[in-house]
């Protein structure tokens, strides 16, 4: 089963830690983010991959919306 996360600041790093080690696969998630750098870090962080929006979601079982309000 293939999760998306879209959003890889703080709400979205503790999402795929929590994943992680409640004992999802790693490579079953997908990090995604506006800034691909960010998904990238948050994703090599916690073993997990990354992938644009987009993709990660045409991919995906389940849809993990991980972002928070800006201000």
């Amino acid at each position: 089963m293939t999760i998306a996360l879209l959003g890889a600041g703080v709400m979205g790093s503790t999402l795929v830690a929590a994943l992680v080690r409640s004992g999802h696969e790693p490579t079953d998630l997908v990090v995604a983010d506006k800034v691909d750098a960010r998904a990238a870090q948050v994703a090599d962080q916690h073993g997990a991959r990354h992938a644009p929006p987009a993709e990660a979601t045409a991919a995906a079982d389940i849809v993990v919306e991980g972002e928070g309000a800006a201000g």
